[in-house]
């Protein structure tokens, strides 16, 4: 039976490998381990949802499903970009919560070993470390490991849930 690739805090786990989806946000390359990834879906409608934090997109109904999207470039405050037709939704599982996130394109699954993966450099660290799992260099590039359950806090996933539960209990008065 495998093991587990990432602690519970999110970082890499010691030895074997790990397999990541790599994305591009604002010109960056981020990376998520695969595992956290039940889909990746090309951009649908999105309903506006009222007074959410300004990196909450909206939700979207996926096969019946709504399903909290967020925008990580406007959670990690980096510059807006134009929807594309390589913009996606990648349907990531934060604990036992689905959430939708908004990526400007994504590049490639890899494997890699778990050795080859990084920690982020101490400076980076005081501004970011909590959102990083690690930094791995690929192919000449490097590539920014996101530690989801820390980008999405206990609490916001809460409210993200209520933001679902809400548009349930519409849908289901509108029927």
């Amino acid at each position: 039976m495998n093991q587990p690739d990432l602690k519970t805090d999110g970082s890499p786990a010691e030895g074997g490998e790990v397999q990541l989806v790599l994305f591009m946000m604002s010109g960056s390359e981020f990376g998520i381990e695969i595992r956290q990834v039940r889909e990746i879906n090309r951009v649908v409608d999105i309903t506006k949802v009222p007074k959410a934090p300004d990196f909450l997109e909206g939700i979207m109904n996926l096969r019946g499903r709504i399903i909290p999207v967020v925008d990580l470039k406007k959670r990690f405050k980096l510059p807006a970009a134009e929807t594309t037709a390589q913009t996606r939704i990648m349907i990531a599982e934060v604990g036992e919560q689905l959430v939708g996130l908004w990526v400007d394109r994504v590049t490639e699954v890899l494997k890699v070993p778990r050795a080859v993966i990084a920690p982020a450099p101490p400076m980076v660290l005081t501004i970011a470390g909590e959102y990083l799992s690690g930094i791995l260099e690929t192919k000449g590039r490097l590539v920014i490991l996101l530690n989801l359950p820390r980008i999405l806090k206990l609490e916001e996933i809460r409210a993200l849930a209520e933001a679902e539960s809400l548009a349930d209990g519409e849908s289901s008065h509108a029927r």
